[in-house]
Formats: structure tokens, C-alpha cells, sequence
């Protein structure tokens, strides 16, 4: 694989903090276990561990650990783990805990705390799937005296409830009340509610029931809950505390989450008819909504939950109001999904007129859906009564690109003046863009006629934005071709080569520790958990590591999420972090057997994969190309080729070239082939019948199906990319493959 001379510089910075900030081996000893740290840390890295594969534990001593710096032993844990040695695996984190607290004479410092937290969490998960009593003490015993951490209570509360042993479990939950460091996530707290009302069912405490009823009221569907319904079976406790509405109320959530549908139906009718205030909660009424829709029976839960919503209101009472709202909004789910849409928009605005202010976006997205299905000039006419109301402007994304998809389907040219005009003050930047684009060219084709807004405006709502995502950048290429402008001038260059000289915090600590040794998924996750604590150098130079550790998949991936940090600025050295020459050789090779366009076959390979080689997609698609088995098979037959292995990079690649260049020839057109490529010929074929009025762009504009559109959009952008950053090929000639009638300079 060839990078260019900032990933190069990128990762010889990267190099040298790794062996500056994880192995600094001042005042250590140089060997581990008979072998020289260097060479130690080096075979680990490349992946060669077979020599601690067999390795004879007696020469393991935990004391040399000290000699890899802090973190070698939270490190080696997993390393062990990966080669099945759990017995090693646990004395590393009992070291990395125990060498933690001795820089310190029994406390932690800022320098180890990470590595001390980190190998705690781990120990103490170990020892609980393992409902080991003396496990677990003698991870106590290392770990609390110096812990403080509300999440390692919460950790040996879960364990020793797995392990039956329910005071304990309850002590270490009243600890982690009292804590100030460390956070629970929402599960976790889920998790905690159960344990501690279990635990108290267990041992009989009193207020046991109403600490069920409350987490059963109030949690969100979850395997937590089915394990909560399940335990009240399985030991066997008294159910006469409970009255017989929360005993059915429980069991209905249960069958919802196990799609019983019609037995959980049958208990929330008889619950919302009776009014049982056990029922009216947002989780109780989202879940009876569900039983209704699975049971067949949308039109029956939709009246009842209407009238729930009717008889709550009445209410002055702010809590009774916002029963109401949940009980409006599941009937207005009902009456969407039965295709009454003037109803459900109704009942949706009694919603609305009731929930926090936080939870207003939901509804107003399936007011607008209704709106759409109605008609989307309807929603076009309403958008002004929504846009006051907005808080998250990304969460309406997709409905308005739908929107905007059904407008061009019916040809309602018109409507995409006045639908930007309501929109460019608050949409997401991909949105505004998008619709500016739109009219824009609907100007250019004679769909309607120049006016406003200006084509001045159009083309600042778009070229003005610093565009990041995919469809962001795509509408940028597409309207600086058309003004003549080079797009690439729009992103800044940063001396972004030169080594981070800030402290480093702890998650990037430990996500660079987990790179030296090889470890990259395990870097992946460290480094996506807190990526708010990376700075943007951090996350640059995390990622050439990613890179240099041949964790491409993991680095594309990392960089997409970095990238939609608000405070994320996208420079043109970063254009080559995100769109890497990777297989270089076998796409150049492939390209030219089958005369395709080197980088637009790299843009789909690496929309397709990410390059990593042996993924496989939820639907069965295999490797670099992502081809079907059954595809691969005929192609390889077409090809020639008896034997081959589609995970196999050169030979999968092969099969991709050649299947592109085979759609390309059918088509006579880029973007039709790539459509074909994910979606399937007939698709294409339907779709280019009822489009073939349509200019290439806007065509693409007028496929029904998102996943397709942003496929057309992703290739084209990474094709653009790889044409200019390695082929010398201005943006203008590359969309001019994909669009050859499109507009020149306007």
C-alpha cells in the first residue's frame, strides 16, 4: 500500500509518541520473560504471538510486566485472552492493578489511573462470568481501597448478583450512590434499578414490589426487562404483593419484547379500558401501541389509546399531560400505520401541544411524515409551522430528502424555491445544500424560471458551508464544477504533519497503548467511547496509527465519526487519511485488464468495504468488492475461473473489476452501473423508464431508494477524491464520466 507524504510524516510522528508515551523504559530493566522489551513489544505488534501461545507459565513472572511501562499489563490481558490463556490473562490485570496503586504507596496517580480503572473494569467483569466468590474477593481486595469509581461499584454489584450473592451486591450499589467519579450509561442504570429490586425481592426487603413496578414503568424495552419478568419466575418469589393490573401490565411488556403480540394486546386493552394508572406511562404506552400494530388490531388501539389521550387531558396536572401526550402520540403511530394520516396528524398535534420541549422533535418528524404521504407539497406548505419548533436540525434529514425525492418524482419544479426558502435558516448543511442544488439546476434545465431565490444565493447556500459528509460534499462538487470553482480550495491546509505537543489525555493514552501492541479493534473502541476528549491533531495522528497497524477498515470508520464533531474542520491533509491508496496494485491491475477508471473502481471499493478484506455485510456480501457468493460464482464462470477465493483481495477484486466493467456495458452509463452494482439490473431498468426525461444528476435525484441514492453520491465523491489527490484529475473531469451532459460554468 503507497501514502502520500503527510500520511507518511503523519505516521512517523505517530511512531515516535508510541515509543515516547507507552514504553517509556527509563530506570526499567530491558528484558521480559528472557526476551529484550524491543523486540518483545515489536513481535506483538505485527501480530506474532505464538511464542506466548506457548510459553510455559513458570517463566511468566508478573514482575517484569513493570518493564513494558504503565498499561503493559491491561495490555498483555487481551492479548492473552486472544490466545485463550485466561488464567494469564487475569494475572495481568491483577498486576497491571497491583503495579497501578504502587507508584502511589496504595493510591493511583494521573499517569496510571486510566490503566488501574481500565484493568479493573475488565477483573471484575471476568470474576462475575466466572461466579467466582473468592474471585471477586480477591478482586476487592486489590481493587476498592484505591477505586472510588461509582462504575467498579456498579461492576461488583452486577457480579455478585450474578453470582447470587445479593447483600453484596447490594452493598457495593449503595456505595456507587455515594461516588462522585465515574458514570453509568443508560443500560447501566437500567441494569442497576434491576439489580437492586431483584436483590431486595431476593432477600425479601420491604418495598421490593414498587421498586419492580417503578423499573418496569419506567425503563425502555429491553433483554434487561425480560430478565427482570423471568426472575420473578425462576426463584420463585411471592407474587401477592402485586396487584393483579401490574402483574398483567408486567407480563404484556414481557410478551411485547418476545412479539407475543396478541397475548400482550389482550392485557393492555383491559388495562387502558379500566384506566389503571399502571399503564400510563411513555414506555407502557409505546409498548401497548406495538401490540396493537403486531396483533392486527391498529385500528382498535388507535381509538383506545385516542381516548386514553381525551381523558387525561382534562387534567391540570402537569404529569397527567404528559401521560396524555404518550398516550396521543402511540394512537397517532396507530392511525399513520393504518394509512389515515389526516387523523394521525390530528392526534400527533394534541402531542405536541403537551411534551417537554426536548422530546418535540419526534413528533414533529412524524407530522411531517404524514404531511408527505398526504402530499409533499402539503408538507412544503406546513414546513413554516415546524421550523419554530426544531431542536435538532440533523433529526429531519432523512424526511426532507425524501421530500425533496418526491418532488422531483412528480416533477413539482416549484415547489423547491419555496421549500428552501423555509428550510435555509435552520436544515442541517446537507439539506440546505441539497435543496439549493436542486433548484438551482432545476433553473439551468428551464424547469422554472430565474427569480427567487437568485442563483447567487443558491450557489453561496451551498459553496459557503464547510461541507464534511458525504452528501454534503457531493452537492459541493457538483455545484463548484458547475461555477467553474475548484472544490478542493475550500478546505484549508494545516501543518497537521507536526507531532501534538498538548499532554495527552487518558483516552488517547490508552487508545495509542492499544495500537503498540497490536490491538486495534480494541484501539477502535477506547478511542470511539470518549472522542470528545481527542483533540482534532489527537484524532489525525490516531488514525495514521490505525493506518501504519494496517487497521484501514478501523481508521475510515474512526474518521467518519470524528467528522461529525461540530468542532471537526476538514483539511485537505485529511483528505488523505480519509480516502487512503490502499490495494493500490491489485485495483491498478484489476482496472486495466478490464478498462475501467482506476478511481472510480477504488471510490466503489472503498464505499463497498472501507478495504477491509474479509468483511461480510449483514446480507451476505463478501470481501473488498462486496460481491455475493451467488454473483462471485457466475462471474468467476464468465471469467474462466474454476477454483477461487472471493476473500482472497487480488482475486476478489478481480471478479468486482470485471462485474463493473460487465453492468458498465449493459448500461452504456456510470451511474446506471453502479446502481446495478448495489441494487440490481431490473431496478435500474424500471427506474430509468420513468426518469428518462431527466438529466443525469437529477435522475439520481429521483431514486426511491435512500440506500441507492447515497451509494451513487459516496462513490462519486471518493471517485472525485481519488482522481484529484492521486491521478491529477481536476473534480470537473470526473463528474463529467459520471454526468457528460452536465452544465459547464455558469
Amino acid at each position: 500500500m503507497r501514502y502520500s507524504s503527510f500520511i507518511q510524516g503523519l505516521i512517523l510522528s505517530v511512531l515516535l509518541s508510541f515509543i515516547g508515551s507507552i514504553h517509556p523504559l527509563s530506570g526499567y530493566a530491558d528484558q521480559i520473560w528472557n526476551i529484550p522489551v524491543s523486540k518483545f513489544t515489536e513481535d506483538i505488534k505485527k501480530g506474532d504471538t505464538q511464542f506466548l501461545a506457548t510459553m510455559d507459565p513458570k517463566l511468566i513472572d508478573p514482575e517484569h510486566v513493570k518493564n513494558l511501562g504503565p498499561g503493559g499489563g491491561l495490555y498483555l490481558s487481551y492479548v492473552f485472552e486472544k490466545l485463550k490463556r485466561p488464567e494469564e490473562a487475569v494475572l495481568m490485570l491483577e498486576t497491571e492493578i497491583a503495579n497501578s496503586k504502587e507508584e502511589k504507596g496504595g493510591k493511583t496517580d494521573p499517569d496510571t489511573r486510566i490503566f488501574f480503572r481500565e484493568a479493573s473494569y475488565r477483573l471484575i467483569c471476568i470474576q462475575g462470568e466466572k461466579k467466582s466468590p473468592e474471585g471477586l474477593a480477591r478482586a476487592e481486595s486489590l481493587i476498592l481501597p484505591a477505586a472510588g469509581d461509582r462504575r467498579v461499584s456498579f461492576l461488583f454489584a452486577d457480579a455478585y448478583f450474578k453470582a447470587g450473592m445479593y447483600r453484596e451486591a447490594l452493598k457495593h450499589l449503595d456505595t456507587s450512590v455515594s461516588q462522585r467519579s465515574g458514570t453509568l450509561n443508560p443500560s447501566e442504570e437500567v441494569r442497576a434499578a434491576f439489580i437492586r429490586a431483584a436483590s431486595g425481592a431476593r432477600l425479601d426487603l420491604s418495598g421490593w414490589d414498587r421498586l419492580y413496578i417503578t423499573l418496569f414503568t419506567t425503563a425502555p424495552s429491553s433483554e434487561i426487562l425480560v430478565e427482570a419478568y423471568e426472575f420473578l419466575g425462576k426463584e420463585k418469589l411471592s407474587l401477592s404483593r402485586f396487584t393483579a393490573d401490574e402483574l398483567d401490565f408486567m407480563r404484556a411488556r414481557y410478551d411485547t419484547y418476545k412479539q407475543e403480540y396478541h397475548k400482550a394486546r389482550i392485557a393492555f386493552s383491559r388495562l387502558i379500558a379500566k384506566r389503571s394508572p399502571v399503564v400510563m406511562s411513555e414506555e407502557g404506552l409505546s409498548d401497548a401501541g406495538k401490540a396493537f400494530a403486531g396483533s392486527g388490531e391498529a385500528k382498535q388501539g388507535a381509538v383506545l389509546l385516542k381516548e386514553l389521550g381525551n381523558s387525561l387531558s382534562t387534567s391540570i396536572l402537569p404529569d397527567m399531560q404528559l401521560k396524555a401526550a404518550a398516550a396521543y402520540r402511540a394512537s397517532g403511530n396507530l392511525y399513520r400505520r393504518l394509512g389515515q394520516y389526516t387523523e394521525a396528524r390530528t392526534v400527533y398535534g394534541e402531542a405536541l401541544k403537551r411534551v417537554k420541549a426536548e422530546d418535540k422533535d419526534r413528533i414533529l418528524w412524524a407530522m411531517m411524515a404524514c404531511d408527505l404521504s398526504l402530499s409533499p407539497e402539503a408538507l412544503v406548505k406546513n414546513l413554516h409551522q415546524y421550523a419554530p419548533m426544531v431542536n435538532d436540525p440533523s433529526f429531519f434529514s432523512d424526511i426532507l430528502e425524501e421530500l425533496s425525492t418526491a418532488l422531483v418524482t412528480k416533477r413539482s419544479w416549484s415547489s423547491f424555491p419555496l421549500a428552501f426558502a423555509e428550510i435555509k435558516s435552520w436544515a442541517a448543511d446537507e439539506t440546505v445544500a441539497a435543496y439549493a442544488y436542486i433548484t438551482l439546476r432545476a433553473m439551468d434545465e428551464g424547469y422554472i424560471k430565474p427569480g427567487a431565490p437568485s442563483a447567487r444565493e443558491l450557489l453561496d447556500a451551498v459553496l459557503s458551508r464547510h461541507a464534511k459528509s458525504t452528501s454534503a460534499l457531493y452537492y459541493l462538487f457538483l455545484t463548484s464544477s458547475r461555477a467553474g470553482v475548484d472544490p478542493i480550495r475550500f478546505y484549508a491546509e494545516t501543518e497537521t504533519q507536526k507531532k501534538s505537543t498538548a499532554p495527552q489525555t487518558e483516552t488517547e493514552r490508552l487508545s495509542r497503548g492499544f495500537l503498540s501492541f497490536g490491538l486495534i479493534e480494541e484501539a477502535f473502541t477506547a478511542a470511539t467511547a470518549r472522542m470528545e476528549d481527542l483533540s482534532q491533531q489527537a484524532i489525525r495522528e490516531i488514525a495514521a496509527g490505525f493506518i501504519e497497524a494496517g487497521g484501514v477498515y478501523e481508521a475510515l470508520r474512526f474518521l467518519n465519526r470524528a467528522t461529525d464533531r461540530e468542532d471537526f474542520i476538514l483539511t485537505k491533509s485529511d483528505l488523505y487519511l480519509l480516502f487512503p491508496d490502499a490495494y493500490s496494485a491489485e485495483i491498478e491491475e484489476a482496472c486495466k485488464r478490464e478498462g475501467l477508471d482506476r478511481h472510480i473502481f477504488t471510490g466503489l471499493v472503498r464505499e463497498e468495504s472501507f478495504f477491509k478484506a474479509d468483511v461480510v455485510s449483514r446480507a451476505g456480501a463478501v470481501g473488498l468488492s462486496q460481491l455475493m457468493p451467488s454473483t462471485a460464482k457466475d462471474v468467476a464462470t464468465r471469467m474462466g475461473m474454476r477454483h477461487y477465493d472471493i476473500l482472497d483481495p487480488k482475486t476478489n477484486l478481480s471478479i468486482g473489476a470485471y462485474y463493473l466493467s460487465h453492468l458498465l456495458s449493459r448500461t452504456g452509463d456510470i451511474p446506471q452501473a453502479l446502481f446495478a452494482y448495489n441494487g440490481g439490473l431490473t431496478r435500474v431498468r424500471r427506474w430509468t423508464a420513468s426518469g428518462k426525461d431527466l438529466p443525469g444528476d437529477l435522475f439520481v435525484e429521483s431514486i426511491p431508494i435512500q440506500e441507492t441514492r447515497q451509494y451513487l453520491r459516496k462513490v462519486l465523491v471518493s471517485s472525485v477524491l481519488y482522481g484529484h489527490l492521486y491521478g491529477e484529475k481536476k473534480p470537473e473531469e470526473v463528474i463529467r464520466t459520471f454526468f457528460p451532459t452536465f452544465p459547464r460554468n455558469n
